[in-house]
C-alpha cells in the first residue's frame, strides 16, 4: 500500500519546484502583487511607466508579476497603467494557484465560481479556450466587465448558472 502524502511532503515537493516560495509569501505582507496584462502591454512599457510615476517595483518568481509596498495600494489604481487596464491587482497565492496548473495553448479551461475572474484572465493569456462559470448574478456581471476591460472578452465564454 502506498504511503499517504502529508502536508510536510506537499510542502517539500512544492519547495523543490519553487524554491523559497513559502518564504516569499510569508515575508511580503508589507507588499501587494499585480500582474502585467500582456494582451494590452509589454513588461517594459508597464515597468517604465511605473518607474516614471515613482513606484518602486519588486520582481517575483514570475516574469510578469511584481509587488509594490502596501502603502502604494491606493496609488496604483490612479496610475495610467491601471486605468488603461495594463495591470491587474491579484494576490500571489491566486496567481500561484493558477500557474501551478501549467495550462497550455491547446487547453480548454473550465473555471467554476470564477468571479471576479483573475484566474480566468491568467488562463486566457495562454489557453485555447476558457469557460468561466459564476452562480452569483452580481459577481457574474462584475466578472464580465473585468474580462472586457482587460481585453479578453473575445476569448472567454462566461456563463451564469442559477442555483
Amino acid at each position: 500500500m502506498a504511503k499517504r502524502a502529508t502536508l510536510a511532503d506537499f510542502r517539500e515537493h512544492l519547495n523543490s519546484i519553487y524554491p523559497n516560495l513559502f518564504d516569499m509569501l510569508a515575508k511580503d505582507k508589507d507588499r501587494f502583487s499585480f500582474r502585467v496584462n500582456l494582451l494590452k502591454a509589454t513588461l517594459l512599457e508597464v515597468l517604465d511607466s511605473l518607474k516614471s510615476d515613482g513606484f518602486e517595483v519588486k520582481e517575483t518568481i514570475y516574469e510578469d508579476v511584481f509587488t509594490l509596498p502596501i502603502s502604494d495600494r491606493k496609488s496604483l489604481p490612479k496610475a495610467k497603467v491601471y486605468t488603461e487596464h495594463k495591470v491587474y491587482i491579484q494576490s500571489l497565492s491566486s496567481i500561484f494557484a493558477a500557474r501551478c496548473l501549467e495550462v497550455g495553448k491547446s487547453d480548454w479551461v473550465l473555471d467554476l465560481a470564477a468571479a471576479p475572474g483573475g484566474k480566468s484572465l491568467i488562463f486566457a493569456q495562454v489557453a485555447n479556450k476558457v469557460s468561466a462559470v459564476e452562480p452569483d448574478k452580481s459577481r457574474f456581471f462584475s466578472m464580465k466587465r473585468n474580462f472586457k476591460k482587460m481585453g479578453v472578452y473575445h476569448i472567454l465564454k462566461a456563463f451564469l448558472v442559477y442555483r
